[in-house]
């Protein structure tokens, strides 16, 4: 807990760096380091929703440390598949 003397905060963060750890939060990434990926279709367009994708369908997967191609074979739409090639 932070104790407030005169105008600074004693035990508190230094001025900008909540800011800076925000920005780490929120770089592409750091989000990529818990988990996600950044998709994109075939001609580069970036995928947020499976309503821009089709089975079939080229797609670019990027990670933290490199990226690979993937072809569609299925897609959920809210809990309901759509299709399935297996």
């Amino acid at each position: 807990m932070a104790h407030v003397v005169g105008h600074h905060a004693i035990g508190a963060e230094p001025p900008g760096q909540r800011a800076d750890g925000v920005h780490h939060a929120l770089n592409p990434l750091a989000v990529m380091q818990r988990g996600f990926a950044v998709v994109h279709s075939a001609d580069g367009r970036l995928l947020s929703s499976v309503r821009q994708i089709s089975i079939g369908d080229e797609v670019s997967v990027r990670m933290t440390d490199g990226s690979f191609g993937a072809q569609v074979n299925q897609v959920v739409r809210e809990n309901k598949e759509v299709g399935l090639n297996e």
